[in-house]
């Protein structure tokens, strides 16, 4: 006897309006993350190796505005229309990724840095000679 499927009750995509991305910017690398404010999870992150940037290109200003876009396509099918930025980190492409934001007509109440620094600690490595 075959018995009857029941198919399962389609879920609605949640809409966000307002996130927080987190941009946490390396000397190699960028990476971006939206996280709704209602549920404190991450909806969606980029980074130029998703979008097809290898190696040293990784850190260039051109590849953090591509992820930029890239996220910025993936939280439109959200719903988002506001937004929070924080930076962390001192990487490359940290202004361009954020003009990308506003590029694309999301409003951005705020930026800020939170980049950690030593007060004194370790001594840093020393630089390299080419």
């Amino acid at each position: 006897m075959i018995k009857a499927r029941r198919n399962a009750p389609s879920r609605k995509k949640e809409t966000h309006s307002h996130v927080t991305v987190y941009i946490s910017a390396s000397s190699n690398n960028i990476i971006m993350s939206a996280f709704s404010d209602k549920t404190k999870a991450v909806i969606a992150w980029s980074s130029p190796g998703v979008v097809g940037f290898k190696g040293a290109r990784k850190s260039t200003p051109y590849a953090s505005q591509a992820a930029a876009e890239d996220l910025c396509n993936k939280m439109s099918s959200f719903g988002v229309k506001s937004l929070s930025i924080i930076f962390k980190g001192l990487g490359n492409g940290r202004d361009s990724a954020a003009k990308t934001f506003q590029a694309r007509n999301f409003s951005v109440k705020t930026i800020l840095d939170r980049t950690s620094f030593p007060f004194n600690g370790v001594k840093m490595p020393r630089r390299r000679r080419v």
